[in-house]
């Protein structure tokens, strides 16, 4: 469902005139990572995420 959601959203971009598109996803964001794949995008090598670690 994300993926064709965020196809159409992109069909909408480009329909309204806009010719380049960028997504950003954090390291641990696995399936949306996915989701851009299936759709195209490509792996930036410098996409750096930083996580502050959480203490309980």
């Amino acid at each position: 469902m994300a993926t064709a959601l965020k196809a159409q959203a992109l069909e909408a971009a480009q329909q309204a005139g806009f010719r380049r598109a960028s997504a950003g996803g954090a390291a641990a964001n696995i399936p949306m990572l996915r989701v851009n794949t299936r759709l195209g995008y490509q792996l930036e090598p410098m996409w750096l995420t930083w996580e502050r670690p959480t203490h309980s």
